[in-house]
């Protein structure tokens, strides 16, 4: 049995089976390609040039992104438009060999389709791409511009089975969207009910062997970011996380995960508390952080206004490797139980300690001069290792601990 065509500009010999085409029972609109006409917004419609009696075409794709708000659209995902462009045309000419099975295609055939972007809309960017009508193929361009919206459609619903083997072989089928980064897409039919969200992520998972594009990135390490999460958007993966010197910077994220440990920390604390992000970053030209492209873990770190909180978050910053090559990242532990211990000892500018990170991800803390030296050192899994000398007598007094009494008692004797 043959299934139903897509749209009544398909030539009615050809089947959908035979085109490759998703069935239409699983729900269709409109193409976007056959769609709306200069102002028209979002919908279908065409725009006529009366003087040259010439139809223009259009249709919008939606770029959702952080890197495409105010209408921006970086030159390396541009390529994203020309592999649509080129995805159309092979669906044309598969569609007029198939109905014309004993003859070449028409030398000139290809060059019949060609798309120009008119306008660029806002929301983040959307490109108007605009073709005008005036071929004998035209038929066949508005059939397989919708196919190929629909082939998208039946992918992200995991149906490949409705799109032929041909079409999902193309290298520009299984290409598209390998420019984008997590947290972005790509949107066919965009701002209507029959929109089509395109994702890195439904890509790698329907083409797992497809090759994905690297995160611009100036390491390919995650690196530990200091700053008070200040926004959440659960719905897109996305938060605003604020430096430490009140710089904002836009995150996404790919684990679903981790938005009940974004909203923990949110809602930890009245004010925007301050948190250590585990993540993958893109640099500017500059090499300065420009966003967060990816995030493996996010830890709360309680900090107030004391004297001691830059100097503690300093050593949250720090990244594995940071003594030439060795050293562990501070373990958000050690940091807690250092500030306890400094707040419990009514530490105060006259006092103020030394506090320096260890190798193995401790804290030490210490209080050196002629008279006397005093230090606790807490590891990762908050042992204290504590010492107090006093040079004039040569006199030495040490202790090992895990608890926190005992060591807050051993470092008030010693700083009486």
């Amino acid at each position: 049995m043959q299934r139903k065509a897509l749209c009544p500009a398909y030539p009615p010999s050809v089947s959908d089976e035979e085109s490759g085409l998703p069935d239409e029972s699983a729900g269709s609109a409109d193409s976007a390609v056959v769609g709306a006409g200069a102002g028209a917004g979002t919908g279908t419609g065409t725009d006529t040039d009366t003087a040259n009696q010439q139809t223009r075409r259009r249709t919008r794709i939606r770029l959702d992104g952080d890197r495409f708000t105010g209408k921006r659209i970086p030159v390396d995902v541009t390529p994203e438009l020309q592999r649509y462009e080129r995805l159309v045309i092979e669906v044309a000419a598969q569609q007029w060999k198939t109905q014309n099975p004993e003859k070449n295609l028409p030398r000139f055939f290809r060059d019949q389709f060609q798309l120009s972007i008119v306008d660029v809309e806002d929301g983040s960017a959307t490109p108007v791409l605009e073709r005008v009508s005036n071929s004998a193929y035209d038929t066949y361009f508005d059939h397989a511009a919708e196919s190929v919206d629909k082939a998208f459609e039946a992918i992200i619903a995991g149906e490949e089975e409705e799109v032929s083997a041909w079409v999902t072989k193309l290298p520009d089928f299984r290409d598209f969207g390998s420019t984008l980064e997590a947290g972005e897409a790509i949107e066919f039919r965009p701002k209507t009910p029959a929109v089509i969200r395109y994702t890195p992520e439904i890509r790698t998972v329907r083409f797992p062997k497809a090759p994905t594009r690297k995160r611009a990135v100036a390491d390919e390490d995650p690196r530990a970011l200091v700053g008070r999460l200040t926004a959440l958007d659960a719905n897109h993966w996305k938060f605003t996380l604020t430096d430490l010197n009140g710089r904002e910077v836009q995150g996404t994220y790919t684990n679903p995960d981790l938005t009940d440990d974004i909203k923990a920390v949110l809602n930890a604390s009245t004010v925007a508390p301050v948190a250590r992000v585990i993540a993958y970053i893109a640099a500017d030209a500059n090499g300065q952080l420009a966003r967060i492209v990816d995030v493996e873990s996010v830890e709360l770190f309680e900090s107030e206004r004391e004297p001691w909180t830059r100097r503690l978050i300093e050593l949250a910053t720090l990244q594995a490797g940071w003594s030439e090559g060795t050293g562990e990242a501070i373990a958000f532990a050690a940091l807690d139980a250092v500030r306890e211990i400094l707040r419990q000892l009514e530490v105060t500018v006259d006092n103020y300690p030394g506090i320096f990170p260890s190798e193995n991800g401790g804290v030490l803390v210490e209080w050196a001069s002629i008279q006397r030296v005093i230090s606790v050192e807490v590891n990762p899994e908050i042992e204290y290792s504590l010492f107090r000398l006093n040079p004039e007598v040569r006199a030495t007094d040490e202790l090992e601990t895990r608890n926190i009494r005992a060591a807050v008692d051993f470092l008030r004797g010693a700083l009486a």
